[in-house]
């Protein structure tokens, strides 16, 4: 698509908002890996405390419950110490799990570890939109305005004010640890596009197992596997969605959708023909009304991963497909909104669209339990 005939004046503007928008996003990165850094140190610190007071506990445990001459025999050091002196011994290390014990609750490696990973969900999220915003921009899609920069500040700032303080040392390593990952990993293939917390895992081995027991979602899978199309498709909408919620809600006679939605992304042939065509290949192994769409024609996303996070709810941005034995995920939002019955706005998604979708697809009516989150009203 050509760039849109603009003045020198909308064209300065452009190119302003375009690097005060880049720059943001740049911004973002960095926090989000401050966050990865310090909930990795915080992970490492409850893990090394946790084995340490086992060890001191055990060790005391041990010591109290076993002879006296018997343990001088086992340990040779303590007969240095009297009779006296090896209770003297126990004191100490009693002592020493009450401190680790104090210790695990001031230093709270667990509690910190959980606010760093949440606040790496929300920075994945601005950096996907930001992302999206700026290759709209570059690709001709969308000429930027002074606005538009205004508003990508607002909501930097607004998601700044409710992440874990940090510091410039921090700030500086952070920018170090990116540029060591742009030279080291200029390339990635697709596996789990899942946020990397350890909720996030959690849900994600769920999710698997879900999918593993429905019948209906590994014939779909099985069928998607057989074909050979050239193209990596991926299932997604409803049929995951349902298929959840209905493990959740305990329902056995989930409402699933007739159509069974199956994207991928192939710029090089964008041709509808060529989506009817895989929908032909899929109905020989699997007689089901197969719904079949290419991203790279619908969407200026320049990705798989960028053209789920456009999904209008962050319950239905996930994809998955079967790799020989394995389940890959796609789900840039995570799935935390989908595992707690919950329909909300993405943040690429437009609000007269996602209400639109709200009045045709009835989802509060078909699951009682699902409760809808309007974003527009958050402040």
């Amino acid at each position: 698509m050509s760039v849109p005939t603009i003045n020198q004046t909308q064209l300065n503007q452009h190119i302003a908002s375009l690097e005060r928008i880049k720059r943001l996003g740049r911004r973002a990165e960095r926090l989000r890996q401050i966050n990865s850094n310090k909930a990795f140190r915080m992970r490492n610190g409850s893990i090394i405390l946790s084995i340490v007071t086992v060890a001191v506990g055990s060790a005391v445990t041990f010591a109290s419950f076993i002879d006296e001459g018997i343990l001088r025999a086992g340990l040779p050091f303590l007969n240095k110490f009297q009779s006296g002196g090896i209770t003297f011994f126990l004191d100490i290390l009693i002592l020493a799990i009450v401190i680790l014990s104090i210790a695990a609750l001031i230093l709270r490696f667990g509690e910190r570890a959980a606010q760093h990973n949440f606040a790496i969900e929300k920075l994945t999220s601005f950096i996907l939109q930001n992302e999206l915003l700026r290759e709209e921009a570059t690709s001709g899609v969308r000429t930027l305005t002074l606005k538009d920069a205004a508003r990508e500040n607002e909501r930097y700032l607004n998601l700044v004010i409710t992440l874990p303080p940090t510091t410039d040392k921090e700030f500086f390593r952070a920018k170090k640890d990116l540029e060591k990952k742009r030279t080291g990993n200029s390339t990635r293939k697709i596996q789990d596009f899942v946020f990397s917390s350890r909720k996030q895992a959690s849900l994600s081995k769920k999710t698997k197992k879900i999918l593993r027991r429905s019948r209906n979602v590994m014939a779909c899978l099985d069928a998607m596997q057989k074909v050979q199309v050239g193209q990596e498709l991926w299932l997604c909408g409803g049929t995951i969605r349902d298929t959840i919620w209905g493990t959740k809600c305990h329902t056995k006679d989930v409402p699933f959708s007739d159509d069974i939605d199956v994207i991928y992304y192939d710029s090089s042939n964008t041709s509808k023909d060529e989506e009817v065509r895989i929908q032909s290949e899929l109905k020989k192994f699997l007689c089901r009304n197969w719904q079949v769409k290419n991203e790279a024609r619908l969407s200026s996303a320049r990705t798989l991963e960028q053209a789920i996070a456009m999904f209008p709810e962050t319950c239905n941005a996930i994809a998955v497909r079967l790799d020989s034995d394995d389940i890959y995920i796609i789900a840039p939002y995570g799935l935390s909104d989908v595992f707690s019955l919950i329909v909300r706005q993405s943040p690429a998604a437009l609000s007269e669209e996602f209400k639109k979708r709200l009045a045709a697809k009835k989802w509060d009516s078909l699951w009682p339990r699902v409760m809808v989150i309007d974003t527009s009203l958050e402040i």
